[in-house]
This record gives structure tokens, C-alpha cells and sequence, in this order.
């Protein structure tokens, strides 16, 4: 993208719930997200009638109904999660997964599979 990594973000939860069965206005964000990144879309959605849940992913999504979620990959404190099982969980409720991912770590665990 063009974009800065908070703006395309943004932009992708703009874009899902465009695009995604799911009939919620809840978003949840991972609360390991970068911070720029969650008030970039926290500002996007508000006008947009968009409710944003922020915190621990995984709770988030077995309590609520939602039509997306936002991961980071890596996370803001360094942490690599295994979001496989997560995304899983958010197409099967008809939700987008998204993740927020940083290439040059995505490169470097490329190189580390070779």
C-alpha cells in the first residue's frame, strides 16, 4: 500500500465490512496492536457507527458478534502469535481476519524456513 501502516489498516476494516456476510458493526482489535494503528481506526469508525473492542483477541471473539477482527504480526512488545486458529474462528462466523503485519519480520521468517 501507499498508505501508512495505521491508514491501510483503517482502510481494510472499512473494506470488510463492506465485503463480509457478517451483519455486526462490532470490530475487535487485538489490544497488542500497534497504538497508532488502534486510534487511526478507532477515529475511521466512529462516524461510521462502527463499535471498537479492544483487548484480548480470543475473549473477544468468544463473547461477541463481530465482522472483523485486527491482528499485528509481529505484536507492538515483539510477540509472534500463531493466528492461524483465530482466523479460522473469524471465517467461520463470517467475519475478516486482518493483520497488521510488519514485511520485513514476515521476510526474515521466511529466511529462517529456508
Amino acid at each position: 500500500s501507499m498508505l501508512d501502516e495505521a491508514t491501510s489498516a483503517a482502510e481494510a476494516v472499512t473494506l470488510a465490512k463492506r465485503s463480509v456476510k457478517s451483519k455486526s458493526n462490532t470490530l475487535i482489535v487485538a489490544g497488542d496492536v500497534h497504538p497508532q494503528t488502534i486510534e487511526v481506526i478507532q477515529t475511521r469508525c466512529k462516524p461510521l457507527g462502527l463499535e471498537v473492542k479492544v483487548g484480548m483477541a480470543p475473549a473477544l471473539m468468544a463473547e461477541n458478534d463481530y465482522f472483523a477482527v485486527v491482528c499485528q504480526y509481529p505484536s507492538t512488545t515483539g510477540l509472534i502469535h500463531d493466528l492461524k486458529e483465530h482466523a479460522d474462528a473469524a471465517h467461520a462466523k463470517n467475519a475478516a481476519f486482518i493483520v497488521c503485519a510488519d514485511l520485513l519480520a514476515l521476510l526474515g521468517h521466511l529466511l529462517d524456513l529456508a
